[in-house]
This record gives structure tokens, sequence and C-alpha cells, in this order.
């Protein structure tokens, strides 16, 4: 009988290529004593008695299923126990299997100690360098969201850290449009801030200046005012109520366009 071993080592599919056309008492007499012969640090029970109640046969045709099945796949050994060569052959795999996971572990982590490298193969290397950029999203620097205290994962995690953290890109000084760098507003566009109409819609001035400086308008000056005047002495912009905003004023450039014939017009659609 071959030594224990702490997973259950029978495939389902094998059991059931070995066992089909057994009814379902059987197949659950048999399954027991498996789950016994495989699992048990014991051998198996020499008294048929001890057998019946492992399996949980109580009556008659319950022991008869037993002996059944111990016929047919146990075979008695030399000491009057039982064993079964083919879950002998699963359990001898399982086991060998076992040892040579074993085995390439202990080589992996030996590296470590000797200073080779790191304990993880190439493999989790190259898995934690693709989690390493999913964690890291486009134009942000940070590190990895994981934050491992183990010393099986930190080397790994600083490794790829190291090697594929990505910066935040830097915008040249020339695409900077913050308030800073726009500096005071130049006297053509106070000139024309001081003309608009101050109805209450003369508002943002940093982001009209924004506006004014990205369609370079100082060497304009003039055909904006002439333009605005055309506009502030027209039947829309007397009272004030269809004055737009001035953002919207220069966005649109509505200098260039001269104010339409106001008779019979109450509203505007493009405000």
């Amino acid at each position: 009988m071959a030594s224990k071993v702490k997973q259950f080592p029978i495939k389902r599919e094998e059991y059931l290529a070995k066992t089909h056309g057994l009814t379902m008492l059987e197949q659950g007499a048999y399954w027991s004593l498996l789950e016994y012969y495989c699992m048990a640090e014991d051998p198996m029970p020499t008294d048929l008695s001890r057998i019946y109640r492992i399996c949980g046969a109580y009556t008659p045709q319950e022991a008869e299923t037993v002996d059944f099945i111990l016929g047919n796949f146990f075979v008695r050994n030399s000491v009057g126990s039982y064993d079964n060569p083919w879950a002998d052959e699963c359990i001898k795999k399982a086991n060998e299997f076992s040892d040579k996971q074993r085995r390439n572990g202990s080589k992996r982590w030996a590296k470590e100690k000797s200073g080779i490298g790191l304990a993880l193969p190439l493999a989790c290397q190259n898995d934690a360098k693709q989690t390493t950029q999913k964690f890291i999203y486009a134009g942000a620097r940070t590190k990895m969201l994981l934050r491992p205290s183990t010393k099986i994962l930190k080397p790994l995690c600083d490794f790829a850290i190291t090697r594929f953290e990505i910066s935040k890109p830097k915008l040249p000084k020339t695409q900077t449009k913050d308030k800073a760098s726009l500096g005071k507003p130049s006297p053509e566009f106070e000139q024309f801030w001081q003309a608009y109409p101050n109805t209450g819609r003369r508002v943002n001035k940093v982001g009209c200046y924004k506006t004014w400086v990205r369609d370079n308008l100082d060497p304009v000056i003039g055909t904006v005012l002439a333009g605005l005047e055309g506009w502030k002495l027209s039947a829309d912009w007397a009272d004030g109520k269809y004055v737009p905003m001035t953002a919207t004023f220069l966005n649109q450039r509505r200098w260039e366009t001269p104010p339409p014939d106001s008779a019979g017009q109450t509203e505007k659609d493009w405000l």
C-alpha cells in the first residue's frame, strides 16, 4: 500500500470510467472506501464490521454491497487488510508530483539567498510588469496600488516599479496656459475690456484673455473695437438685454459679423 497523501488523488473522470455500471448503492460504498483508503493514516481494517461502519452499512443489503465492492475492487493482503492497486498508483503519482514541485520551489528560493536574482521565476516577473502597467494609469505617477508586506512579493514589486513605472509627461513651457504664464493682460485687451458693455455679462476676464491670446487679437484691436461699437449701437444691445457674455463674443468672433436689422425682433437664439 502506498503512503497517504494530504489531497484526494482520485480524479473523478477516471473513477467514473472504472465504475460504469455500478448501482447508486455500490457507487456510494466504493467512494467511501476510496476516501478512507487514500486519506486515512491507518491501513484498511481487517475486521469487516469496522469496514461496514466506514461505509455506513447497517442493513444486510448494504453489508452485501460492501462485500461485493471489496471482492471486485480490492485485494486482500498477507496481513488480512485490503489494498486497491489503482488507488495505490494514483497516490504514487500524486506524491511524485508533490515532490517535484517541492524541489523546484527549493531551487527558486535558493537563488534569493545566493544573490543570483529574484526568488520568483521570470514568468512571474512578466506577470508583475503587466499588472503594474494596468495599475499605473496613463499620465499619472504612482506607486503600485498593491502594498505587499511579505518578503516574497516585495522584491518582485520593487522590480516592477523600478523598471516599468510610467512618469507623468511634462508639457513644454510654451504649452502651459495657466494664469501665471499669461502674465498681465496686454493694453489692447484692457482697451477692449473697458469698451465692452458692463451689463453683468462682462465676466471671466482671465478666460477671455486666454481666448484673446489664443487668437492673437492684439494686432487687430482696431477691427475688434470697430465691430464692438457697431453692436453697441444696435437695437439689440440698446437696453442691454441681449448683450452676450464677453467670452461668447470673443469665441464666436462677433465683431466680424455686423449686427442684423433688429426691427420686429424680440429674442435672439445666438445668446
